[in-house]
Formats: structure tokens, sequence, C-alpha cells
């Protein structure tokens, strides 16, 4: 099984979201948007095709600000997987902690 890593940490912004490819839920149902008629497809989403994306880092893998939501990855082998304080409302679906560090 071929496992995509991801090396740096990723810094989110309030709001915003971070979406992996091992999300159930299609990327146009997860923010609850609409595409319009006749617009290019959206990348499909948990493809079932026994690749994982492990997100890793030498720190922390990724950093949380206000708002976010997280879908369809791994974390694993970081300093901390998912890092953040005072973020409010934090959504985490489809998600696995499986990594050597605090999770």
């Amino acid at each position: 099984m071929k496992v995509p890593r991801l090396h740096r940490a990723v810094t989110l912004l309030n709001g915003q979201r971070f979406i992996g490819q091992d999300a159930t839920a299609s990327l146009s149902a997860s923010p609850g948007i609409t595409t319009p008629t006749y617009s290019d497809p959206l990348p499909a989403t948990n493809s079932g095709n026994a690749i994982i994306v492990n997100i890793t880092s030498v720190s922390n893998s990724i950093n949380v600000a206000s708002g976010n939501t997280l879908r369809g990855f791994t974390g694993g082998n970081s300093v901390t997987d998912i890092n953040g304080t005072s973020f409010g409302t934090l959504t985490i679906a489809d998600v696995t902690l499986n990594g050597t560090g605090q999770r």
C-alpha cells in the first residue's frame, strides 16, 4: 500500500476547512454548497483505493484557529497531530490519529 505523506505543518486561518481524500462526505456536501450547472466536477472523496494520506511533521501537523473543520485524513508521527488553544468550535470527522506524537 502506498502512503503519501505531507511533511510540513499546516496552519489554518479562522473558518478554514482541511479536507482530505479519505472524507466520507463529498466536497460539495461537506461545506453544504451546490455546484452550478455545467461546472467541472469536484474531486472524488472516499475512494476506497487503500491509499492513506498520512499527515506528519517534525513539529505540529495541523495548527487550528477558530471555527475550523478537519475531515478525511490520518495524522501521525508529529510532536502534536492537532494543535491549538482558544479555537472555539472545531469539527472533526473521518480523522484517524495513530502516530507516536501527542494527540
